[in-house]
């Protein structure tokens, strides 16, 4: 994605040119994953969600 996002969006710019959409959606997404992949799993896990409503 990020190698994607550098070849092809890059030159539009960050909110784009008026015919392409630039790549701020892109970084927001990154910046996303990131926290996603950070933060504490089990809390967002479907799993979770699924056992604790079946234990409960």
């Amino acid at each position: 994605m990020a190698v994607a996002t550098l070849k092809v969006k890059l030159a539009v710019g960050f909110l784009g040119n008026g015919q392409m959409a630039g790549y701020e959606l892109e970084v927001a997404l990154f910046a996303i994953s990131i926290y996603l992949a950070l933060k504490n799993k089990s809390f967002w896990a479907l799993e979770n969600i699924i056992y604790r409503s079946k234990n409960a």
